[in-house]
């Protein structure tokens, strides 16, 4: 069985079997936080809760999708696509600082890629804008953990 407690947002619903579906209304445009609780049929009952958050957005606004990014590892290729939805494509993709030595972004693809050469945490902000007249745009924090091989 599954529940939700907090703030979905209204013409949202979470059926037992944990799926969120239906259609936001008109002007719910923002971010809500609420907490899934699962429990089980057993004796005694077990269960678990987490907390998530959703964003809503305007109809037709421009979405990074991806939200986070896979480990990689010193000497061994590493290659990511970053997704996006709605908007007026094609997508032109930035990064707000520089990647982990041996990677690069392709702005027309948003793919990033090559042979990462030193380890450590990098973190940096992703912008997409898209060929729509204004153009819009959406950023998001991003991080990839680069490991000894």
């Amino acid at each position: 069985m599954v529940s939700a407690s907090g703030n979905l947002t209204d013409g949202l619903t979470l059926n037992p079997a944990g799926t969120i579906s239906g259609i936001p209304g008109v002007g719910t445009a923002r971010d809500y936080t609420f907490v899934v609780k699962v429990s089980d049929n057993s004796t005694p009952v077990k269960s678990d809760t987490k907390q998530y958050k959703i964003t809503i957005a305007e109809a037709g606004a421009l979405i990074i999708t991806t939200t986070s990014l896979a480990d990689g590892k010193e000497g061994v290729a590493y290659s990511v696509t970053l997704g996006a939805l709605v908007g007026t494509p094609p997508y032109n993709w930035s990064i707000n600082v520089a990647l982990p030595d041996g990677l690069a972004l392709i702005p027309a693809t948003g793919v990033i890629s090559g042979t990462p050469t030193k380890k450590g945490n990098y973190n940096f902000t992703a912008q997409v804008s898209d060929n729509a007249t204004p153009s819009n745009t959406d950023t998001q924090q991003l991080s990839i953990r680069i490991a000894e091989n």
